[in-house]
């Protein structure tokens, strides 16, 4: 999902936090969001803990007007001892608002695209 304002960012980290006390969690950053975007990739319910997403290196490029972000997808070990309970290993990222119209997500167990509506102009990149 592509995040294009403070509000949306807000939205979707008070529904990551569920019922966790806002006060045991640090605040958001302000982002501006002239210059940046961000993206919340999710790898979907998982059934136990242990399983988690991370940047890979790089973690984001701009090749030809496709954007790629690099992600690492961790499973538990198969004789780990994680907690039988529905996981959602999830991260938000931020990345450059550049010239490009779809953002390709690699890493996960398929290839996920998401299309940018607006396209900025590189007048509007410092």
């Amino acid at each position: 999902m592509l995040i294009n304002n403070q509000e949306q960012l807000q939205r979707m980290a008070s529904r990551l936090r569920g019922s966790i006390l806002s006060s045991s969690t640090p605040a958001l950053p302000v982002i501006d969001f002239r210059y940046w975007r961000v993206v919340y990739v999710s790898a979907g319910g998982r059934p136990t803990a242990g399983y988690s997403l991370s940047l890979n290196t790089p973690p984001f490029t701009v090749q030809k007007g496709m954007g790629r972000l690099w992600l690492l997808f961790h499973t538990p070990k198969p004789d780990a001892l994680v907690a039988a309970v529905i996981t959602h290993p999830c991260v938000l990222v931020q990345i450059p608002a550049e010239n490009y119209s779809t953002i390709e997500i690699l890493g996960l167990d398929k290839r996920l695209e998401l299309t940018v509506q607006k396209q900025l102009s590189k007048k509007q990149i410092p």
